[in-house]
């Protein structure tokens, strides 16, 4: 994902463009992105992950079986590790489908204006 191209937006939301993740995140730009925050408390390791919004999207809804996630753990010595792995809906806390298909119709709503 690192030559990803994702769509910048200003403070209204509205799509202004497309840029490089790289070159988005050195300019500090508003862009479109899902961040995934996974917590293994039993395991000692915390840990933050992103993936593509389209992807989340597709699976949380069933369209997709595995989606590729990016980010960083930290281990309870406090060591921090970069890392990509797939993950599937099974590793997640799960709602409701209508939980997710609401939780998505109202992103697509807020990025198509």
């Amino acid at each position: 994902m690192e030559h990803e191209k994702l769509r910048i937006l200003n403070d209204q939301h509205e799509k202004i463009g497309v840029a490089a993740r790289s070159d988005i995140h050195a300019q500090g730009l508003w862009h479109e992105t899902f961040h995934v925050w996974l917590l293994k408390e039993e395991q000692g390791v915390a840990g933050l992950y992103r993936a593509r919004l389209l992807d989340a999207q597709q699976l949380f809804t069933g369209i997709s079986e595995r989606i590729e996630i990016e980010g960083f753990e930290v281990r309870a010595d406090g060591e921090r590790r970069e890392e990509s792995k797939k993950v599937g809906i099974h590793d997640f806390v799960l709602h409701e489908p209508a939980y997710y298909q609401h939780l998505f119709q109202e992103i697509n709503q807020i990025l198509s204006k």
